[in-house]
């Protein structure tokens, strides 16, 4: 654990002195006048012999039936759709951001980069632009990017979150359809089987978790009842501490950092006593994916933090296929006191906090500002949701629906699988959800047939109880210097210290001298910019 997280902060230092040194590199520019005329009155699919290289992180959506994403239909598909070849890298699953930050040290990044530009990137997406590793699009988007460009002018919201303080728009990420921004797509997940049996109501307070998960641990016998790994502490459970971890607001104005209020140590004490206790998984900071997967179908676990499709329809369709009276249910964000509504939890954003920004030393920037187009016009749209009309989609009623491939794979994919395998619908990538049907509940849905269970149905209310939108940070890109090596050094030290102190290897007797390393650590400089940058914000 020590040494990766040496390794990583090592590889960001790294990336921040080249960084200093690097001089602007984004005047590269090979396209002839000829290719930039034509480019802007093409049509898709695009006539070029030009190979785009990209590198990009997976989303938890992109999960398929296999690890190499290069074998997927859907990227074959993309490619012949679009009339450019590209040439993929992803980096290894759990090694992303160190991959990303040798990619930056190794100073030569490919055409198109999807990344967390909005929070991990050192220095900040403006000083990314002065030293020529990412390039502005404002200068691309009028001649190659004409839905984009009609996007923002119709949703100032968007545009607003999505450039800097000084104007500069930097990345295309995904954006919501304007019915389903600040729907919920994730939550905690419990055994309603078990809830059931044990004559248990769904928890709400804290304390009756407690209870609950005590049940699980005495009475069915479950090794770990909730599980979950460290990346998940902070999807909500924090809420019933008034608190979040990392960067938040208090609703007034004023910036917060979770890893450094009073109340997280109230939740620290709570996650020890659960740790102690076997209430929590005690392999949370090494489990994956398919371990949770494994546990919450074995009957080691009854709860865990998990996503609607994949997760929480996976898990019943597999579960049930084992045991029949198998069920689960989504579980409100724990609140202090009955009654309260959670201030946090997760609501999907409008703007998507990752997505592709275009390489400052691309020979190839108009064409890829074209590619990056595609998922907002009404074409691109259509195909990047839901595939091939006939084979991955139908129209009834003027509605979308899948085919049974997607739906009911034959081949005993899930629907999550199915859709990452044929579709490039995926939560980082470049597209706007223009798409949406209300189903019987009421519930707006970016498809009609994602969720197959009325859990499904019922998780996007009951997850959606929360005040996230009101106190969650909205996107930011610090142009301070000092920004990119205080958050890489201060976050990496505080989440250290968070499992040390959940584990107990920690004592939190010692709170105090944490909070003084974290202000030696150059913490309350950090509040200082973050405030700043977002008073100029809510100025934009």
């Amino acid at each position: 654990m020590k040494r990766n997280l040496f390794l990583s902060a090592l590889a960001g230092m790294l990336a921040l002195t080249l960084l200093a040194g690097c001089g602007g590199g984004g005047t590269n520019q090979a396209e002839s006048k000829e290719e930039l005329e034509k480019l802007k009155t093409s049509s898709y699919p695009i006539e070029t012999d030009v190979t785009l290289k990209i590198w990009s992180y997976r989303g938890g959506g992109a999960i398929g039936p296999h690890s190499d994403p290069l074998t997927y239909p859907s990227l074959t598909n993309y490619e012949e759709k679009l009339g450019v070849k590209f040439d993929w890298t992803f980096p290894t699953a759990g090694q992303e951001k160190q991959q990303f930050n040798l990619l930056l040290a190794a100073g030569d990044l490919p055409d198109l980069v999807g990344w967390y530009w909005t929070t991990d990137m050192p220095g900040g997406a403006e000083r990314a632009i002065s030293d020529g590793y990412i390039s502005s699009l404002n200068d691309y988007m009028d001649d190659y990017a004409p839905n984009f460009k009609a996007y923002l002018e119709k949703n100032e919201q968007a545009a607003r979150d999505l450039r800097t303080n000084n104007g500069n728009y930097y990345y295309v990420p995904s954006y919501a359809n304007d019915q389903t921004a600040g729907t919920v797509s994730a939550g905690y997940i419990f055994r309603q089987d078990w809830l059931k049996e044990l004559g248990l109501e769904k928890p709400e307070t804290i304390a009756e978790w407690e209870e609950v998960l005590r049940a699980f641990r005495d009475k069915k016998g479950a090794e770990a009842p909730l599980t979950l790994n460290t990346a998940y502490l902070s999807r909500g459970l924090t809420s019933a501490f008034d608190m979040k971890l990392g960067w938040y607001t208090d609703g007034e104005g004023h910036a917060k950092y979770g890893y450094a209020e009073p109340e997280y140590k109230a939740f620290l004490e709570t996650m020890h006593r659960w740790y102690e206790e076997g209430l929590i998984d005690r392999n949370l900071a090494t489990i994956d994916a398919k371990g949770i997967d494994a546990k919450m179908l074995n009957g080691k676990s009854g709860a865990s933090f998990g996503w609607n499709g994949a997760n929480l329809g996976k898990w019943l369709q597999a579960g049930q296929e084992l045991d029949p009276a198998y069920d689960l249910t989504a579980v409100r964000f724990p609140v202090a006191n009955k009654g309260d509504i959670p201030k946090f939890g997760t609501k999907d954003a409008m703007v998507y906090m990752a997505g592709y920004a275009i390489s400052g030393k691309s020979a190839h920037k108009a064409l890829a500002m074209k590619v990056l187009d595609f998922g907002f016009s009404e074409e691109g749209s259509t195909f990047l949701q839901f595939g091939e009309e006939g084979k991955t989609y139908t129209v009834e009623d003027g509605k979308m629906k899948y085919t049974d491939l997607i739906a009911k794979n034959p081949d005993g994919l899930s629907q999550t699988e199915a859709i990452s395998y044929y579709i490039r619908n995926t939560e980082n990538y470049p597209l706007y959800k223009q798409h949406t049907y209300k189903a019987p509940s009421g519930v707006e849905f970016i498809q009609e047939t994602k969720y197959n269970y009325t859990q499904q149905e019922e998780a996007l209310e009951i997850w959606g109880m929360n005040q996230a939108p009101k106190f969650d940070m909205p996107t930011l890109a610090p142009s301070d210097t000092s920004y990119g090596r205080l958050s890489t050094d201060i976050a990496s030290y505080a989440e250290e210290m968070m499992l040390k102190f959940i584990t107990g290897e920690e004592p939190l007797s010692n709170w105090d001298t944490y909070l003084q390393t974290l202000s030696s650590r150059g913490y309350d400089q950090l509040k200082e910019i973050m405030q700043k940058e977002y008073d100029l914000y809510l100025k934009r």
